[in-house]
Formats: C-alpha cells, sequence, structure tokens
C-alpha cells in the first residue's frame, strides 16, 4: 500500500508530458527507438529526393528558356551563326574523275551509281576506264 501511494505522489508532481514520454520508451524500448529512427531516415532521404528532383527541373527549365530565348533574338545580335554555310573551297578541277570498278554485277553497279553521284555533286565528267571482267565473266 505504501508503494501505490509513494507511486502516487510521483506521478501527480511529474508533468503529465514527461511521464508520458518516459512510459512510451519504457514501452517502446529498443524496437520503437529503431522504428524512430528509419522513420526519419525516410523522410530525411525523401526531402534529398524531392530537392534532388527540384533542382533537375530546375535546370531543365533554364536550358529551355535559353534554347527559346536564343530563338527569338534577331540575327544581327548573334555573335555565332551556326547555321552559316561552310566556307568555300578552292580547289584545282581538271574535268574529269577517274575511277576504277571490280566485283560483282550488283556491286560494280552500285559502285557506278556511287561515281555518279559524286562526280555529280563534284561538278565534274566522270570517266570509267575500266571494268574488272575476270571476276564474273569466266566464260571463253
Amino acid at each position: 500500500m505504501r508503494y501505490e501511494a509513494l507511486i502516487n505522489v510521483i506521478v501527480e508532481e511529474v508533468n503529465d508530458e514527461k511521464l508520458q514520454g518516459f512510459v512510451s520508451d519504457a514501452i517502446m524500448g529498443e524496437k520503437g527507438r529503431f522504428i524512430m529512427v528509419a522513420l526519419k531516415r525516410s523522410s530525411m532521404l525523401r526531402l534529398w529526393t524531392l530537392r534532388l528532383a527540384f533542382l533537375i527541373m530546375l535546370w531543365t527549365i533554364v536550358v529551355q528558356l535559353r534554347g527559346f530565348g536564343d530563338m527569338l533574338t534577331p540575327s544581327m545580335f548573334n555573335t555565332h551563326s551556326a547555321s552559316s554555310l561552310p566556307h568555300h573551297r578552292i580547289y584545282e578541277n581538271n574535268g574529269y574523275v577517274m575511277v576504277s570498278s571490280n566485283g560483282g554485277l550488283n556491286q560494280m553497279r552500285a559502285g557506278i551509281c556511287d561515281m555518279v553521284t559524286i562526280a555529280r555533286y563534284l561538278n565534274v565528267t566522270l570517266i570509267l576506264p575500266q571494268l574488272d571482267n575476270t571476276s564474273f565473266w569466266n566464260d571463253h
């Protein structure tokens, strides 16, 4: 009986928050502390994840706006010209290209088509001095 009276006196003198904290610590023990630490770590991880996502979105918006701003600025204010033509090359053109072709009939046909395209691009006359006839014409 004396023990219960002593506990009642102590409980009445201690305010409720301290008593509840003491009781909850006693009840929860190590498992409760571990759970609280895990929840704290989880919330910190979520917070850092949100911060990282926010920074990525912010930089994406900045990059998009910069590209949009470059597109809207007049061309006379641009210091660099990405759409300019390459410099005109100076080369000697004697007017023709000599090539040779070998392989099977289909390979030679594809090679000749490529050569015609290149000759037309270079504005020269295409001369085919030799076609390899030993690789596919074996009949005499």
